[in-house]
């Protein structure tokens, strides 16, 4: 991950560094997800500390990275949806 990280920083177009460009907005994005990521891993895995409490480092071992998105409430109302067979004017019932 530091070594991808690295690549990133560094990479240009034009001479001019992509963190720099008009067009940042997603490595820059993906870079602090990756830090916040590891700063998440760092406090919750690598301590095996939750809320305060010991725990055992057996119990954390990795990070589940879906659970940070809402894609999954996306996609609960993408079911709702498609068995009103994505109709443009739904009704509240089926």
């Amino acid at each position: 991950m530091d070594e991808m990280c690295q690549y990133i920083s560094n990479l240009k177009l034009a001479d001019v560094p992509v963190t720099q460009f008009p067009r940042k907005t997603g490595f820059l994005g993906f870079l602090i997800s990756v830090t916040s990521l590891r700063q998440y891993y760092s406090k919750f895995v690598e301590k095996s500390q939750l809320e305060g409490k010991e725990v055992d480092s057996e119990q954390l071992k990795y990070i589940l990275t879906n659970k940070f998105s809402q894609d999954h409430l996306e996609q609960f109302f993408g079911a709702i949806r498609a068995k009103g067979g994505f109709n443009n004017n739904p009704s509240a019932t089926f």
